[in-house]
C-alpha cells in the first residue's frame, strides 16, 4: 500500500513538472502585458480621493484595450464600439507632448484576446454593479505653481506624457500613460499621490454620468406647480407657484445654467436661453444637443408663459444650456469641470445638475468650489443636484460631497417620499439621507420634450418626466426667484432661505432642527422663500450698480448707492422706499419705483 501511494504522488508531480513546463511561454507573454494586470489582481486594487484609499472590485467579464497610431493591431474585430481619446478642450497642450491618434474599446476577458494587446487594462465595478473602466489619463494638482518641476521629473522617470493643464484650473495637470509607461494610470497616480509632492493625483475611472411642467394648455396638468388633486394625488402639495408668481416670475439679470445633454434652442417654449452657451465635449461657445434629458430640465425652470404649452418656475430668467454627452468617455470629469467653470465665469447665478456620478472625483469638486465660492463676483453660485434614484439611504454624488450644494429628493403628488412602494406604482425610489436638504415634485412631470418627435414622447412636450432629475429644477427655479428679488444674497443665505421656508408634509417625523432624512427640511415652497429673501431687502448698504438692476422689497432703506451711466435701478416696492445720502444716479442712469 506505501508502495502505491509513493508511485501515484511520484506521478502527479512528474505531470505538475510538465504542465508547469508547458506554461512557460505563456507567463513570458502575460509579463510581457502592462503592469495592470498583475496590479489589479491583488486585493488591494484603489484610488487615493481626499487622503482615503477608495478600494475597486475588477470585473471578471471584461476589459479595456487600447490602441495607437503607432501601435494599430485589429481593435474593429474584436469590437464594434470603438471610440478615440478625445481630452478636455480646455486644457493647454504641454510644450514636449507630441498628440496621438489613440483608440479604445471595451472587450470580453479573454486569456487568448489578452494576449493580443499590449495594452489591457481592467473593468471595476461599483457596489451597485455600475462598470468603471480604467483609461490611459490621470489628473494631478499642484500644492503650488511652482512645483511644476516635481512633476515633470517624476514623469520623466515614470515615462508617462504631461498632456497639458487646465486653463481654468491651472493647478491640474494631465498625464498620459502609454506601453511604455512604468504602470497604468491607476497605479502610477497612487504612487504619485504617495510621494506626498501633490494634492491631488487620480486616475480618469471612465463610467456613464447617469441622469438621475394658467393659459398654457398643460398648465392644468402640473401638480407640482398647482396640485388640485392631479394623478389622485393630494390638493395643495405643490411648490405654490400660483402665489410667488404674483409677486416674481423672474428676472433678465439671473441666468441659470443646466448641465446635461444640451437645451433644445428651437423649442417655442424655451426662447429665453442666454448669448453664451457651452459644449463640453468640442469646447466651442454654443451648446450641442446630445439628448432629450436637458430640454426636459429647461422646461420645468424656464418655459415662457406665452399661452403655448407648460409654464416654467422662473420664465423670465435666462437659460444657460451647457452640453455634454453623459456618456462613458475619456476625460469626462474634467469635461464636466469644464462646465461649472463656463457657467460661473460667464454670469451664471445657478447651476442646475439632474445627474450623479457613481465614483469621486477631485477635480470635478474643485470646479463645483469654485462655482460656489467665485461665482456672482464672490457672493457664489447656487449649485443644485438631484439626490438619485436608487432608493437608497444615501444621496448620490456628487450631491453629498460638499455641504453648500442644495440637494433634492422627489416626491409623488400626495406629498409621500418616492419609494417603490408609493402609491404611484413606479419602481422606482428617491434617494434619501442626512445630506438631503429638501424635496420636490418628482413624479408625472409635464415639461419640454425635444422638437419634432426626437425626443421622450411623439410631441414637443411630454407628461412623464420622472426622478429626482425633475425634481432637481424644481428648487433651481426657486433659487432663481429669491435671487430675482435679492441678488445681493450668498449662497449660504439662499440656501437658508430655501430650507427654512420648506414646508413640513406628510406624516413624516422632523426632529429639532426641523429635518426628517426622508424628506430633508420638507417640500420646498417658492412663496415663503420670496417673501423671506425680500423681508432680507430691508436694508440695502454701500452697493455700485453697474448694470440694470430689480430690488424687491416691502419696506426698502438704501444708503450709500452709486449708479453708473447706462444702467437701470428698479424697486418693485410694498409700502415704503426711504433714501440716505450719498446716493448718486449717473447722467445717463435710470430709476424707477413700483408697487407689486
Amino acid at each position: 500500500m506505501t508502495k502505491i501511494k509513493g508511485t501515484i504522488i511520484f506521478i502527479l508531480l512528474f505531470l505538475l513538472s510538465i504542465m508547469i513546463t508547458s506554461c512557460n511561454d505563456n507567463m513570458a507573454n502575460l509579463q510581457e502585458i502592462d503592469n495592470s494586470l498583475t496590479r489589479s489582481n491583488s486585493t488591494e486594487i484603489y484610488y487615493w480621493y481626499h487622503g482615503e484609499k477608495i478600494f475597486l472590485k475588477e470585473s471578471d467579464e471584461k476589459a479595456v484595450v487600447y490602441e495607437t497610431n503607432d501601435n494599430q493591431q485589429t481593435l474593429s474585430a474584436k469590437s464594434s464600439d470603438i471610440n478615440k481619446l478625445s481630452l478636455s478642450p480646455q486644457i493647454i497642450k504641454h510644450k514636449d507632448y507630441e498628440e496621438k491618434d489613440i483608440r479604445w474599446a471595451v472587450i470580453k476577458k479573454d486569456i487568448t484576446m489578452t494576449l493580443s494587446y499590449p495594452n489591457i487594462l481592467p473593468v471595476f465595478l461599483t457596489e451597485n454593479g455600475e462598470e468603471i473602466y480604467l483609461g490611459v489619463i490621470f489628473y494631478v494638482k499642484l500644492h503650488k505653481e511652482e512645483d511644476l518641476p516635481l512633476l515633470e521629473k517624476l514623469a520623466e522617470e515614470y515615462n508617462v506624457n504631461i498632456v497639458g493643464h487646465n486653463s481654468y484650473m491651472p493647478l491640474w495637470y494631465t498625464l498620459l500613460c502609454d506601453k511604455d509607461s512604468h504602470g497604468n494610470a491607476l497605479t502610477i497616480a497612487n504612487e504619485f499621490y504617495e510621494t506626498g509632492l501633490f494634492e491631488h493625483s487620480e486616475p480618469d475611472l471612465m463610467h456613464a454620468y447617469y441622469t438621475t411642467s394658467n393659459n398654457n394648455p398643460l398648465y392644468n396638468t402640473q401638480w407640482g406647480l398647482n396640485n388640485t388633486g392631479q394623478n389622485n394625488g393630494t390638493p395643495g402639495i405643490d411648490i405654490k407657484l400660483e402665489q410667488a408668481k404674483a409677486i416674481t416670475q423672474g428676472d433678465k439679470n439671473i441666468v441659470v445654467a443646466i448641465i446635461d445633454h444640451g437645451i433644445d434652442l428651437t423649442h417655442p417654449d424655451l426662447t429665453n436661453t442666454y448669448t453664451h452657451n457651452y459644449d463640453t465635449e468640442t469646447g466651442v461657445s454654443y451648446s450641442v444637443l446630445r439628448g432629450p434629458h436637458g430640454t426636459a430640465c429647461a422646461g420645468i425652470i424656464g418655459a415662457q408663459d406665452n399661452n403655448i404649452g407648460i409654464i416654467g418656475i422662473a420664465p423670465k430668467c435666462p437659460l444657460m444650456s451647457i452640453s455634454n454627452n453623459l456618456i462613458v468617455s475619456t476625460d469626462v470629469s474634467q469635461k464636466l469641470a469644464d462646465g461649472f467653470n463656463f457657467a460661473w465665469t460667464h454670469s451664471a447665478s445657478i447651476i442646475s445638475n439632474s445627474w450623479h456620478s457613481p465614483v469621486s472625483h477631485a477635480i470635478l469638486e474643485d470646479a463645483i468650489q469654485t462655482a460656489l465660492t467665485k461665482g456672482r463676483n464672490g457672493l457664489g453660485c447656487v449649485v443644485v443636484f438631484a439626490a438619485g434614484n436608487n432608493n437608497t439611504s444615501r444621496v448620490s454624488y456628487p450631491a453629498r460631497a460638499i455641504p453648500n450644494i442644495i440637494t433634492v429628493g422627489a416626491i409623488n403628488p400626495r406629498g409621500e417620499r418616492k419609494s417603490k412602494s408609493s402609491y404611484d406604482g413606479e419602481n422606482w425610489g428617491s434617494n434619501y439621507g442626512t445630506e438631503l436638504d429638501v424635496v420636490a415634485p418628482g413624479i408625472f412631470i409635464a415639461t419640454t420634450d425635444l422638437t419634432n418627435t426626437r425626443g421622450y414622447s411623439s410631441t414637443d412636450y411630454t407628461t412623464n418626466f420622472n426622478g429626482t432629475s425633475s425634481a432637481c429644477p424644481h428648487v433651481a427655479g426657486i433659487a432663481a426667484l429669491i435671487l430675482s428679488v435679492n441678488p445681493t444674497l450668498s449662497v449660504n443665505q439662499v440656501e437658508n432661505i430655501i430650507t427654512s421656508t420648506a414646508q413640513k408634509i406628510g406624516s413624516y417625523h422632523y426632529d429639532d432642527n426641523g429635518k426628517n432624512e426622508e424628506m430633508g427640511y420638507g417640500l420646498c415652497n417658492a412663496y415663503t422663500a420670496i417673501k423671506k429673501a425680500l423681508n432680507l431687502n430691508t436694508d440695502i448698504e454701500h452697493l455700485i450698480i453697474k448694470k440694470d438692476t430689480t430690488f424687491y422689497g416691502e419696506d426698502i432703506s438704501v444708503t450709500d448707492m452709486t449708479v453708473y451711466d447706462n444702467a437701470s435701478l428698479t424697486f418693485n416696492i410694498l409700502n415704503s422706499i426711504t433714501f440716505h445720502a450719498p446716493f448718486e444716479l449717473s447722467r445717463k442712469a435710470q430709476l424707477e419705483i413700483k408697487n407689486y
